[in-house]
């Protein structure tokens, strides 16, 4: 069986909110890199069957492209999207993206939701790993973005 990264998250918001964080393109452009590198560009409508492309940058001007398809969407509840990379850090192939988000009930009066990032098909565990370190990054500058939109 070929390696899963998964990652949980619970954000202050509702479900409605996150799911637009993470598909709309004016959003994605503020956190879909590791929190090191600067997204140049995203392109794409978070539609099934519709592709998506985005371009990042790290500061000393190297830039890594990646794609995919958007498979299915649920909203607010769930995205599913392959995921890959251009150029030789493409050779791995595409692994697939399944985002659930869950409206939790707490104890105060803030919405919250559940995020579990599921990415599956890697070709062995160091990709996972080294996938692993840049979508904890990334996801974790979403915080930032729901913080300026309430």
């Amino acid at each position: 069986m070929k390696p899963t990264l998964k990652i949980v998250r619970i954000f202050t918001a509702p479900p409605e909110l996150v799911f637009a964080v993470l598909t709309e393109p004016a959003h994605l452009r503020t956190w879909f890199a590791p929190e090191d590198m600067d997204v140049i560009s995203y392109e794409g409508q978070a539609q099934q069957g519709e592709n998506w492309r985005s371009v990042m940058a790290n500061k000393q001007g190297q830039q890594y492209t990646s794609y995919g398809t958007y498979q299915e969407l649920d909203p607010p509840r769930q995205i599913v999207m392959t995921h890959g990379w251009e150029g030789d850090i493409g050779a791995q192939g595409e692994t697939v993206i399944t985002i659930t988000l869950t409206a939790l009930e707490g104890s105060d009066s803030s919405p919250k939701t559940e995020m579990i990032f599921e990415q599956t098909g890697f070709a062995n565990e160091s990709l996972r790993d080294s996938h692993d370190e840049g979508w904890s990054s990334a996801l974790g500058r979403i915080e930032g973005v729901l913080a300026r939109l309430s």
